[in-house]
């Protein structure tokens, strides 16, 4: 387990989510059918798991902070915090 930084949180923002393609496939105009991780960020996107950016784009190659990184395998597992 790796411990996480100190220092202040700052909140998610979770866009909208776009129009969707068929299953696997992205819906980012910057994710061509020949991008190496194509189906995988096709299958995130239409599970839900991720939207990418607040745009028609995923955005593919912008950095995650760790908070950003939480939310991909909790949501991939079905965790929820309760409130």
């Amino acid at each position: 387990m790796v411990a996480g930084c100190s220092g202040p949180e700052r909140p998610l923002q979770v866009p909208e989510r776009g129009p969707q393609r068929a299953a696997g496939e992205p819906t980012s105009a910057d994710v061509p059918d020949t991008h190496p991780f194509y189906r995988y960020i096709g299958t995130l996107s239409t599970s839900g798991i991720t939207v990418g950016c607040p745009s028609v784009n995923y955005c593919p190659d912008a950095p995650l902070t760790r908070g950003q990184m939480a939310v991909f395998p909790a949501k991939a597992l079905g965790l929820h915090r309760a409130d």
